[in-house]
């Protein structure tokens, strides 16, 4: 779970206040989001107030990126050849 502050706008989404939080899900079924193996990391950004099964993946509403810091981010600075999806 992520913070958004400012929150996000969700209009589009059902969310007429924003959205204030965020659910990261790894795009690559191998990989952990607290163990990285390389940066930057790619995950699945979902909306946390879903109700699915215990191990149901909840519905991706976009892609992202995470990087090792704010400079790589901007310059979108990888140290590792990107992957592709699993599904």
């Amino acid at each position: 779970m992520v913070s958004c502050d400012p929150p996000l706008n969700g209009q589009e989404l059902g969310h007429p206040l924003g959205i204030g939080e965020l659910l990261l899900w790894s795009r690559f079924e191998d990989e952990d989001l607290w163990t990285f193996p390389a940066f930057p990391h790619f995950v699945q950004i979902c909306l946390p107030d879903v109700d699915l099964p215990v191990h149901a993946m909840p519905p991706s509403i976009a892609w992202g990126e995470i990087y090792k810091t704010e400079a790589d981010a901007h310059a979108h600075e990888m140290n590792a050849r990107p992957r592709s999806s699993t599904k």
